[in-house]
C-alpha cells in the first residue's frame, strides 16, 4: 500500500512539473491593422517586421481587412513598416 502511494505522489509530482513547464513560453506575437489616414483599412499592403538587433526582416501582406500578424517571434526589439502603392511609407 506505502509502496503505491508513493508512486501516485512522485506521478503526481511529474504531472504537475510538466504542466509548469509548458507556462514558461518565451515566444512573442505582433499584430495589427493597416489603415489609412482616415481610418479606412488597407488590404494588400506589405507590412515588414524587422528585429532590431540581428536586422533579420519577416515579410507579410495585410488581408483584406487590413490585419497583419507575424508569431513564433522571439523576444526583442522590432521595427514595422508597411508600404502599398499610392500611399507613403
Amino acid at each position: 500500500m506505502t509502496q503505491r502511494f508513493m508512486k501516485i505522489c512522485i506521478l503526481l509530482l511529474c504531472s504537475v512539473f510538466t504542466v509548469t513547464m509548458f507556462a514558461q513560453n518565451s515566444n512573442s506575437t505582433v499584430q495589427g491593422t493597416v489603415q489609412d489616414t482616415s481610418g479606412a483599412v488597407v488590404p494588400g499592403a506589405t507590412v515588414d517586421l524587422t528585429n532590431v538587433g540581428t536586422g533579420q526582416t519577416l515579410t507579410t501582406t495585410s488581408k483584406s481587412d487590413g490585419f497583419y500578424n507575424f508569431t513564433n517571434l522571439s523576444p526583442s526589439n522590432y521595427k514595422v513598416s508597411v508600404t502599398m502603392q499610392g500611399f507613403a511609407q
